[in-house]
C-alpha cells in the first residue's frame, strides 16, 4: 500500500466541499520508505458527512469522529480535524514524526518539524505536556516507537514522561496490550524497556506493572525484530519465568494459550531434547517459535524445517487420526460412560505418539481397556 491509494478518497471529500490530507504514520512512513501498513486521512467533514459521500463505512470512534471506509479497493480511517484548522489539529498529535500530512498533490506540511525529527532520529512532541494530559496512551507509544525505530528520545519528552508516569494507570488495558506487544517485538526493546525503568512508567501498566525486579528479568529478550503476537507475549513469560504473567491482561484466549504453551515447552527444552510427545502435545507451531526463542536466546536451537520434518514424521498429528474411539470402547466392554473413557484415550494416544503401541483398532482396545481394568 502506498499514500497515493488514498488519493480518491480526497478528491471525493474536496470534491464534496471538504479539505482532506493523509496524516500520521502513512506519512512517516513514506518518508522512512518503510511498508505503509495503514492510512489515515483527516478531513473538515464531519462523521455523518463521510458516510454520506462514501456508501461503505464503519464509525470506528464517536469521541474522535473517525470512520472506516472502503473505496476503491482501499481501506482508511478517516478522522475530522481538531481544531479549527488542519496545523492545529497536527500539534495535537503524539509526536512531531507523526504529525506530517500530504495534500492531495503530494505537498507535505509538517508544522511541527517532524521531518527534521525524522531524518535527526528524533522521539519530540510539541507540547509534551499537553500531549500526555490529552492522552497518557501517548506514554508508552513513545516507548514503542523508540523500540521500532531506533530513534532517541528528546529530554524534555523524557521529562515530562517522567512526571506523567502514573497517568498510564487511567488508560484502559484494551488499548495498552497493542501498544505492549508492538513493543516487545521491536528491534529496539532493550532501549525501550529502560525507558519505561527510567521514567516509571513500567510501575504503572495496567494489567502487568513492570517495576526494576521484572525489567531487569526483561532484559533476557533479544533485541531482535518479529511479527508474531504471540511470540511477543512468550518472550515476556520466559524472561518473566511465569505462566501467569498475562492474567490480568485482556487477551484471546487462544493468544494466552499458545503464550504459557511456548513457556511450558521452553521449560522442557532446558532439559531435554524435543521429544514426539512434546511435540504432539504442543504442536507444530508453538515448537517452530520455542526453537525460534531458543536460537534468539544464543541457545542451541532446531531449524524450522527439522521442526517440521518430526512433527509429519510422528504417527498421528491429532487425536481424530487414532485408531479407536470413545464409542468404540464403550462398545467393546459394555459399560457406562466415567472417568475411565478419557483415561483410556489418553493412554492410547500416548501410546501410539511414543510408538509403543501401534495404530491399530483391535490393539488399542485390547491395551487401552486394560490399562484402566475394563478387560
Amino acid at each position: 500500500m502506498t499514500w497515493v491509494q488514498a488519493i480518491p478518497i480526497l478528491k471525493k471529500l474536496e470534491e464534496s466541499g471538504h479539505s482532506a490530507y493523509v496524516v500520521g504514520g502513512a506519512v512517516r512512513d513514506f518518508l522512512l520508505q518503510r511498508p505503509i501498513t495503514d492510512v489515515d486521512v483527516a478531513s473538515s467533514a464531519a462523521a455523518d458527512e463521510v458516510r454520506r459521500i462514501f456508501p461503505k463505512t464503519v464509525q470506528m470512534n464517536n469521541n474522535h469522529e473517525t470512520v472506516l471506509l472502503f473505496h476503491n479497493g482501499i481501506q482508511a480511517e478517516v478522522t475530522t480535524l481538531r481544531g479549527r484548522e488542519l496545523k492545529e489539529d497536527l500539534q495535537h498529535r503524539d509526536l512531531t514524526i507523526n504529525a506530517l500530512a500530504m495534500d492531495v498533490h503530494g505537498e507535505l506540511i509538517d508544522p511541527t518539524g517532524g521531518q527534521v525529527d525524522l531524518e535527526q532520529g528524533l522521539l519530540r512532541a510539541y507540547d509534551p505536556a499537553r500531549s500526555f494530559a490529552d492522552d497518557p496512551l501517548r506514554l508508552l507509544r513513545v516507548a514503542r516507537f523508540h523500540s521500532e525505530l531506533g530513534f532517541a528520545v528528546d529530554p524534555l519528552l523524557k521529562r515530562e514522561m517522567t512526571q506523567f508516569a502514573e497517568t498510564i494507570a487511567t488508560v484502559a488495558k484494551e488499548r495498552v496490550v497493542k501498544e505492549l506487544w508492538q513493543l516487545l517485538a521491536g528491534s529496539g526493546v532493550q532501549g525501550a524497556l529502560s525507558l519505561l525503568c527510567e521514567t516509571g512508567v513500567g510501575l504503572y501498566l495496567p494489567g502487568l506493572r513492570l517495576g526494576d525486579v521484572e525489567l531487569k528479568k526483561l532484559q533476557t529478550i533479544p533485541s531482535v525484530h518479529w511479527e508474531s503476537e504471540c511470540r511477543s507475549w512468550a518472550e515476556l513469560l520466559v524472561s518473566l519465568r511465569s505462566a501467569d504473567a498475562l492474567s490480568e491482561l485482556p487477551l484471546a484466549n487462544k493468544t494466552k494459550q499458545v503464550g504459557q504453551q511456548i513457556w511450558r515447552m521452553y521449560q522442557h527444552r532446558m532439559r531435554a531434547a524435543l521429544d514426539d510427545g512434546s511435540l504432539y502435545e504442543n504442536g507444530l507451531e508453538v515448537a517452530v517459535l520455542t526453537e525460534e526463542i531458543r536460537k534468539d536466546r544464543g541457545l542451541q536451537a532446531l531449524r524450522a524445517a527439522d521442526v517440521k520434518a518430526q512433527f509429519d514424521s510422528l504417527p498421528i498429528t491429532r487425536r481424530s487420526e487414532l485408531a479407536i474411539s470413545g464409542k468404540d470402547l464403550l462398545n467393546a466392554c459394555q459399560d457406562q460412560p466415567g472417568p475411565w473413557l478419557a483415561e483410556a484415550l489418553a493412554f492410547a494416544e500416548y501410546a501410539v505418539v511414543t510408538r509403543q503401541l501401534e495404530n491399530k483398532r483391535e490393539l488399542l482396545l485390547k491395551a487401552a481397556l486394560k490399562e484402566v481394568g475394563r478387560h
